[in-house]
């Protein structure tokens, strides 16, 4: 038997909205890269997850790394 698993780079929210709910579905493991100071920085929101969103990644079990410097994840 095989086993697969996708990364995603920088936490972009289609990330979030698209990639993840297929994870879930299908029970398939994913991690996530993502930009800290772009997480943390509500003028990038638009583009890339929330510190809410990230929380959430991490409670749905996903893996994920902080890129640059350290995630402050709202709990």
């Amino acid at each position: 038997m095989g086993y697969i698993t996708f990364s995603y780079d920088d936490g972009l929210i289609d990330n979030y909205d698209i990639a993840l709910p297929l994870h879930d579905k299908y029970k398939i493991p994913a991690s996530l890269a993502i930009i800290a100071n772009r997480v943390n920085s509500p003028k990038y929101w638009d583009k890339f997850m929330n510190p809410y969103q990230v929380a959430h990644t991490d409670m749905r079990g996903l893996s994920y790394a902080e890129e640059t410097v350290q995630l402050n994840l709202v709990n």
